[in-house]
């Protein structure tokens, strides 16, 4: 996820467009841990269509999956996804 992160700011710093700039530690946060304002503009950076979003979604399923104890749930939750 930084990697991606790190990779495409630099792209977006060369063509002009500071988006992402200040946003290394809205990515890595627990959404429970942020203010309802700046869950907001997370949600807007989010739906931006950067490659760091995908990657963060990508991240968070990885870690859903990760959290099945039982294969039946897990394989279910893989089809879905």
């Amino acid at each position: 996820m930084d990697q991606v992160r790190r990779e495409e700011h630099k792209t977006l710093n060369v063509a002009g467009n500071g988006l992402p700039d200040g946003t290394r530690h809205d990515w890595l946060r627990s959404r429970a841990a942020t203010e309802p304002k700046d869950r907001r503009a997370f949600d807007e950076l989010r739906k931006s269509g950067l490659q760091m979003a995908r990657a963060w979604a990508l991240n968070k399923t990885a870690m859903v999956l990760n959290s099945y104890a039982y294969e039946r749930p897990e394989g279910k939750h893989i089809r879905w996804w």
